[in-house]
């Protein structure tokens, strides 16, 4: 068998020695959807996907997660975004409206944008939104959560 030397290989078989045999890997990345997603953000997405395949060419189960943290506050308003958008600082971006999308939120639009855009070059993460995990208190149990 040829030594491969493909980096996501030799990730893939520090993962396996350092975490032995599993019944599934969970390999995990994110972004907060702050604004226009650019090609840092890409490479976070396809150095972690380059790993999940790396995995499941070695035959092994990978469950592979996007976090969007889009229950993190709004900073500053972008430059292609109107400077009304001032009052919404401080606020979660799932709470913000779009000003792009009726209908939609601040981060929402962002999201969808780039998960329309990473289905035509294959890659496929279960997608987490922290907004609605943070909302129904899947990470803790708290008084004002039922």
């Amino acid at each position: 068998m040829a030594e491969k030397f493909f980096w996501a290989d030799q990730i893939a078989d520090i993962i396996i020695k350092e975490r032995g045999n599993k019944r599934e890997y969970v390999c995990a990345s994110g972004i907060t959807p702050s604004g226009t997603i650019h090609i840092g953000n890409f490479r976070e997405i396809i150095t972690t996907d380059l790993v999940v395949k790396a995995l499941e060419d070695k035959g092994k189960k990978v469950r592979f997660i996007y976090s969007w943290d889009d229950f993190d506050r709004f900073r500053k308003v972008p430059k292609n975004v109107s400077k009304e958008y001032e009052k919404y600082i401080g606020m979660p971006l799932s709470d913000i409206p779009s000003p792009f999308e009726k209908g939609k939120s601040y981060a929402q639009h962002f999201e969808k944008e780039l998960e329309e855009q990473l289905k035509k070059v294959g890659i496929k993460p279960e997608f987490i939104y922290q907004n609605k995990m943070n909302k129904n208190c899947k990470y803790a149990k708290l008084k004002t959560c039922s």
